[in-house]
């Protein structure tokens, strides 16, 4: 793979050493001049850069100046550590489809299941979220040229404008990792046989990397000895590397390339079932130990959803010229104080590896085009049940450079 944001970075790295750039609690000068050294090649990686690098990214997203050498965001910064660490660590072998027993260990079926509950006791919260999330689609796949469009995350399809869509498209792919969910719910939108012609249904994993994951974490919790263990996890979530963007469907699936991909509410869940596994065996295997809620160990828990959500990114600029995103971004906890109102914690939690959607679609791959951004109430806080949940949503269209 020819190197896309690594030799920017370098530059961008040089400029802010030379302008004694700092971010105060985040990223020192020292700091600075050490990312400096390693994307220079004078020293190697370790993750205890990866704070700072993010930080730096996070700053670069802001920046705009006249003699800044490259626009670059933390897209571009996650990638530019990818290709640092070829030849450094092996690459993963990816895989379209998963096996029965990764997808019942991963808990894939309880999770969509999960997600049919939470939506009929929050159908109104959920109702308003949907119809935003359509629009984006439909504002994304009316600009987009071609007749084959392929969706990820169809799974539900409660915020998939799938009528809209097949009538827009000749060849409609939808891809899911649950089948079964997914079957169901295209058969319960009761399309008529003209446009039910248009669709195929694939399962899929677009991580690429779910059946190597637990094979690898299987190994490392059956060690014998809880440092052991631990140690072997990190390593685990630290090597992660990929020479490609995972593929988002099998060969053959459609006739030709897609012309438009979009991939709707899974990007923050990608991660979620694979670090789960990792912490709920890790707990059953050693209940009265803390060593997973050690700094460094969630930090390596970070670095890897950040840099497993930039794949999924990158698989979908490889898949189309074209492409829809929505996500949710941060998380922030409500409840019911005593008089019935509802009350927001102060904290918004973040489920990116970047300040906004935006960031995360590198700048020296894409142009985005349309954004957009909305609050839904995921999980509305009632007396019997007074503790709820708020996200915020964010979604971009942008086009391949």
């Amino acid at each position: 793979m020819a190197p896309l944001s690594l030799p920017p970075l370098r530059q961008v790295l040089a400029w802010a050493t030379d302008q004694g750039m700092s971010v105060q609690g985040q990223l020192s000068e020292h700091q600075l001049a050490a990312l400096e050294r390693v994307f220079g090649g004078q020293e190697p990686w370790s993750f205890e850069h990866y704070e700072p690098l993010r930080a730096f990214g996070y700053a670069l997203a802001r920046l705009t100046l006249p003699d800044l050498p490259a626009l670059l965001n933390v897209g571009d910064v996650l990638q530019a550590l990818d290709e640092l660490r070829e030849g450094a660590v092996a690459a993963w072998p990816t895989h379209e489809t998963v096996a029965e027993s990764t997808f019942t260990e991963l808990g894939y079926a309880a999770t969509s299941a999960s997600i049919t509950r939470v939506r009929d006791s929050n159908s109104a919260a959920w109702r308003e979220h949907a119809e935003n999330n359509r629009q984006v689609l439909v504002r994304a796949a009316e600009r987009a040229a071609g007749a084959r469009a392929v969706v990820i995350g169809a799974g539900k399809l409660y915020d998939i404008p799938l009528r809209k869509l097949a009538e827009r498209f000749e060849q409609l792919l939808l891809v899911d990792i649950d089948a079964a969910a997914l079957a169901d719910s295209v058969k319960q939108v009761g399309l008529e046989p003209r446009l039910q012609a248009r669709l195929s249904l694939v399962q899929a994993d677009v991580t690429g990397i779910n059946d190597v994951f637990v094979e690898r974490a299987r190994d490392a919790l059956g060690r014998d000895a809880e440092l052991e263990v631990y140690e072997a996890l990190l390593r685990l979530l630290h090597e992660y590397r990929l020479d490609e963007p995972p593929r988002l469907f099998p060969d053959g699936a459609m006739d030709g390339p897609p012309d438009f991909a979009c991939s709707s509410m899974v990007l923050s869940q990608l991660a979620t079932p694979l670090t789960q596994y990792v912490l709920e065996r890790f707990a059953r295997r050693f209940p009265t130990s803390e060593r997973t809620h050690t700094r460094e160990f969630q930090l390596a828990l970070g670095q890897f959803s950040h840099r497993l959500q930039l794949a999924h990114v990158r698989s979908l600029l490889a898949a189309a010229p074209c492409i829809a995103l929505s996500s949710d971004t941060t998380s922030r906890y409500t409840s019911l104080n005593a008089i019935g109102n509802v009350v927001e914690a102060s904290t918004q939690l973040p489920l990116l590896g970047a300040p906004t959607l935006n960031a995360l679609v590198p700048r020296l791959q894409a142009r985005p085009v349309l954004a957009g951004q909305w609050e839904w109430r995921h999980v509305v806080p009632t007396r019997s049940k007074p503790h709820g949940r708020t996200v915020v949503v964010a979604s971009v269209v942008a086009d391949r450079c």
